[in-house]
């Protein structure tokens, strides 16, 4: 059987897997900004914000980086309302 990949919402229509993140956060810290800054020069940062305010930061695994106007609390309602919606359907 094979295992359906999730996903979440994150800007309008704009959708990405929630497999493989590494962390989850706001726009704080210069340890963050570091972070956004290196995947932008590598071509892996991701801006979905079209000019909004970035409320929620999402990094994984590889190195990407996608950047939201969702907050971080939204994101991880949505990541556990999918694996719990994930979970039901299994059954």
């Amino acid at each position: 059987m094979n295992a359906v990949t999730p996903y979440i919402t994150v800007s309008g229509d704009t959708v990405v897997t929630t497999e493989d993140i590494s962390i989850i956060t706001e726009n704080h810290g210069n340890c963050i900004r570091g972070i956004v800054s290196q995947a932008e020069k590598q071509g892996k940062k991701y801006d979905l914000t079209y000019g909004k305010k970035t409320r929620g930061i999402i990094v994984y695994h590889n190195g990407d980086v996608v950047l939201t106007t969702v907050s971080v609390d939204t994101l991880v309602n949505r990541i556990f309302k999918q694996e719990k919606y994930s979970t039901q359907r299994g059954s």
